[in-house]
């Protein structure tokens, strides 16, 4: 379909463009055109039909319709619209013919005046168009015998009327042709004929009888008919479809002619034009396409190619080992720098994490002090041992990542919000003034028992 900007305002020129595509702008837009020929066929009011529908469709265009023409129309309507327009343009054309009468039949210069005005008369068919399209608009005979309105709008733009003029000229032209051409197979189809009748006339036409010349008679009408009834039929089907297209074209071109007086501020038939005519609205500044453009394809992307490295796997958390049980004294001693080497499990000796002394290897308690005895450092390093069940701390043993939306999961969540507390039960420390006092029995002791710690010693 076609662009309305393109179709709506008023310009100067480009009358044929915009009458083209006005017609044209519907898909079937040629049955119209058909039905207007048909219709053209049927005596009297069958060309009133015609004439009124085309001064319906300019009456519609004067308004700044862009629509084409109308298919859903009233026969009775039309044929009133087409009288009235045959009214005024039949009123206007014997006024000319008696101008031209008057014109032609002057002294010495006559002949000339009168061929002048004969093709002055053609231009003026146009403008008596016009006058029909202003009846049709008002809906009355009257508007259209409007002289003094109708010559103010033939001298604001008589240019445009020139132009709709030059197109309905050269489409006649074109139509006559081809009309024409039509004729030109059956006509030289047909010569020998007419040499041999003009022949055969010339030599027997006064020894011919009334009975043979009623014959021959016949036999040329039968033959012209037999020749020229198929091209005569073709060719007034091309004349009336022809017709009827270029007749709609001058009409739609007569209704964007009257745009520019805008036609939606006329008062009264009898009432002048108003003052100012609607400004011409170029192609730049009509409105753009409500259609909007498809947007430009997405430049495609390139696939990533999947890496040929493999992935490392994640190493699995360490074990959190619970530290042991220290009382102030051994928080205030001093860690040992941790870039010293950790000696190894052969040389490492057991010793009090409180006060420093030495252990026997079995030991689980110092005896200076009476503080739990710790593992060497190696050894804690390499491999870290249980908590005791006396101190009862909960430690958390790495496992496998719980699958989403199981019910590990849940459990884990659950035990996330208690893992940030940990209860540590503290060792059970006899006071350091009697561990002194009992040092020298304690020292005592057989060396089998300090390796077993007795029952007592556990309890602390």
């Amino acid at each position: 379909m076609s662009n309305d900007a393109n179709l709506s305002g008023f310009q100067k020129d480009r009358y044929f463009g915009r009458a083209w595509a006005m017609l044209t702008q519907e898909k079937g837009w040629w049955k119209p055109v058909l039905l207007c020929a048909l219709g053209a066929l049927v005596p009297i009011v069958g060309p009133l039909a015609v004439l009124g529908y085309g001064l319906e469709w300019s009456r519609r265009v004067a308004w700044g319709s862009t629509e084409g023409p109308s298919r859903q129309v009233k026969i009775g309507g039309l044929i009133k619209s087409g009288w009235r327009g045959f009214v005024v343009v039949a009123g206007w054309s014997i006024a000319a013919g008696v101008v031209g009468t008057i014109v032609g039949n002057l002294p010495w210069i006559g002949d000339f005046l009168g061929s002048v005005w004969w093709i002055f008369s053609l231009f003026l068919n146009v403008a008596f168009l016009a006058a029909a399209v202003r009846a049709t608009i008002y809906q009355n005979f009257k508007a259209g015998y409007r002289a003094k309105t109708l010559w103010q709008m033939v001298s604001r733009d008589p240019w445009g009327l020139v132009k709709i003029f030059v197109i309905n000229l050269v489409a006649g032209l074109i139509v006559g042709v081809v009309t024409i051409m039509v004729f030109m197979p059956a006509l030289f189809g047909s010569l020998g004929f007419i040499v041999d009748l003009a022949d055969y006339m010339n030599g027997y036409y006064y020894y011919m009888t009334e009975a043979e010349e009623m014959r021959l008679a016949l036999e040329v009408l039968g033959f012209f008919v037999q020749q020229f009834a198929p091209a005569f039929f073709a060719a007034l089907l091309v004349s009336l479809v022809a017709g009827s297209f270029v007749g709609l074209l001058i009409n739609c071109g007569i209704g964007l002619w009257l745009r520019q007086f805008d036609v939606p501020a006329w008062g009264k038939d009898e009432d002048p034009l108003p003052e100012t005519n609607v400004v011409e609205t170029s192609v730049s500044e009509l409105p753009a396409s409500p259609v909007a453009e498809p947007p430009a394809p997405a430049a495609p992307v390139a696939p990533v190619s999947p890496s040929p490295e493999p992935t490392t796997p994640v190493a699995p958390v360490a074990p959190v080992v619970p530290a042991p049980a220290v009382d102030e004294q051994a928080a205030a001693e001093p860690v040992p720098a941790a870039s010293e080497p950790a000696p190894s499990s052969a040389d490492a000796k057991k010793t009090c994490a409180v006060c420093g002394s030495e252990l026997p290897e079995n030991a689980k308690f110092c005896i200076e002090c009476g503080a739990a005895a710790s593992a060497p450092a190696a050894e804690a390093a390499s491999e870290p041992e249980a908590p005791a069940e006396d101190a009862a701390v909960a430690v958390a043993a790495p496992d496998e990542p719980p699958v989403p939306g199981t019910e590990d999961e849940k459990d884990d969540e659950a035990a996330d919000d208690d893992s940030d507390v940990i209860m540590v039960t503290p060792i059970a420390v006899a006071p350091v003034d009697v561990l002194s006092q009992n040092r020298e029995d304690i020292q005592q002791q057989p060396a089998d028992m300090q390796s077993e710690p007795t029952e007592t010693g556990e309890e602390q």
